[in-house]
């Protein structure tokens, strides 16, 4: 079986971004509660859309490889 290098690419990408999202999200929270307090909606959102890019992502490279 031979592996793609774009799709261990795709599930490093997945990784990091779900990774970075959460410590990210961790450090903003730690640095501004007043700022996530306020705007908790829109904090929210964006977080959920950068899991969702990270968890395609990975399955994206997993397909692609058992492709």
């Amino acid at each position: 079986m031979q592996v793609r290098p774009l799709a261990i690419g795709a599930i490093l990408f997945g990784i990091l971004a779900i990774g970075g999202t959460l410590d990210g999200a961790r450090r903003k929270i730690a640095a501004q509660p007043d700022w996530v307090a306020f705007n908790w909606k829109s904090y929210l959102r964006g977080l959920a859309a950068w899991l969702a890019i990270g968890a395609l992502a990975i399955a994206g490279g997993i397909a692609a490889m058992l492709l």
